[in-house]
Parts: C-alpha cells; structure tokens; sequence
C-alpha cells in the first residue's frame, strides 16, 4: 500500500445525507478541538482547521469500519480514527509523512469547490510534486511514507469539509 488510490462516488449519497444531516444538527453533541492542538511543523502558519472526532457516533462509525475493511482486507486489525475536518479560509496543511499512522483517506463532502479556492491535495511521488482537487465525494487514500500536504485556500473559498480517516497499527 505505498501509493495513492483515487476513489470517485466513494460514499452512498443516502449515506452523505445522513452524516451532513448528523454534522449540522448535532454539532453541540460533538467534541471539537482544533489544529491549534498539532505540532508546530504541522500547524505552521495556517489558518484555523476545526477538528470533530466521529468515533463515538455508531452510525457513522460502523459504516465507515465496514467500508474499509471491504477495500482493504489488510486495515481489518487496524484501529480506525474517524474526524470531520472544517478548513477555514487561508489553511493549508504542510508537507508531511504519517508517520504515526499506517493509512490515511481523505473524502470530500464540499458539492461545488473550484481550482482557483485552492485547498489541493498535495503529494509528493518519484521526486514530482502532485496535486489532486477536491471533488465531491471523492475519497484519496494513502499510505503513511508518502509526504504530502494541502495547498491555502484563498480568500474567497468556501469552508474546506473532509473526513480524514486514520488507521493506527492496534485495533
């Protein structure tokens, strides 16, 4: 597992209606934190990103176990960390390697996003700088030894919402 992997239409849209429905209506049930609280080589200058861990909310969680574990029979022993990501205006996250997780995703939930907001995936592969953008319901995997990173978003973008999904080496 030591590439990238691009998966379009990733999540049911019943099932997007549902978490959107969750995230914007049980918010005050949610324990958020911010990128205030990550290491100073990961949170640099960036604006605000807001940070909600899912892990507790059983739908969600059982839904997103399952998906995995269907695409990646290797993440089953896996301890699997679920947040929902708000990246405000001017955010950006530094290169970097995951170095304490195995696997990461990324899925997008903004409907519309345009190029020029910025808010890229950025990865880095055989000494190329990539980049990815957003796009509703698409969802970018990748191992923890690829070095990548998100581009700031401008000015006039909308809020940045992805779900990032962990996998740590104890389940």
């Amino acid at each position: 597992m030591n590439k990238i992997k691009i998966f379009e239409n990733f999540l049911e849209l019943d099932f997007i209606k549902n978490l959107k429905f969750i995230l914007h209506n049980e918010v005050p049930n949610f324990i958020w934190k911010s990128s205030l609280s990550w290491p100073d080589n990961i949170r640099k200058s960036s604006s605000l990103i807001l940070i909600c861990n899912l892990n507790n909310e059983k739908y969600i969680y059982n839904y997103f176990r399952e998906k995995y574990n269907n695409l990646f029979s290797e993440l089953k022993d896996k301890k699997i960390i679920i947040n929902y990501y708000i990246h405000s205006k001017l955010s950006y996250i530094p290169f970097h390697g995951d170095e304490d997780h195995v696997f990461a995703s990324t899925i997008y939930l903004n409907e519309h996003w345009n190029v020029d907001y910025g808010g890229l995936f950025l990865y880095q592969e055989d000494n190329e700088i990539k980049a990815i953008v957003p796009k509703f319901n698409l969802a970018v995997t990748n191992s923890n030894n690829i070095k990548h990173g998100t581009s700031l978003t401008t000015m006039d973008a909308p809020y940045r919402e992805t779900i990032q999904i962990f996998f740590n080496q104890v389940k």
